[in-house]
């Protein structure tokens, strides 16, 4: 399960696409060719840009922040890519807050 977990966070990761007012989330089929038309992860105000994921092993399930108005959020996900909210607001200090980045640890189950 693992492995199948870390393949398909490398496959999502370059299947997200910033942009516009949404990040958008084709999943890869079992064969390993992805979903050609995708869905909504985040459907929010401006722009949503620079997502990044981990890929929790334990739970079987991701987290994805991303960027958008020079804050940082964060969204948990189902194994298929749907939202599991709500939205975590991640930091919304002063200046802008770009290029976010996440891990796991699975030794304290923790990101």
């Amino acid at each position: 399960m693992k492995r199948k977990g870390l393949i398909f966070t490398s496959l999502v990761l370059g299947l997200l696409l910033a942009g516009g007012l949404t990040l958008v989330f084709a999943a890869p089929h079992a064969q390993g060719d992805q979903t050609p038309e995708g869905f909504a992860v985040i459907a929010a105000p401006g722009n949503q840009v620079h997502p990044q994921l981990a890929y929790n092993s334990i739970e079987d399930e991701y987290l994805m922040v991303w960027s958008s108005g020079g804050n940082i959020f964060a969204q948990r996900l189902s194994k298929e890519g749907q939202s599991n909210p709500p939205v975590i607001t991640i930091t919304t200090a002063r200046g802008r807050q770009d290029w976010p980045a996440v891990a796991f640890d699975p030794q304290q189950n923790r990101y």
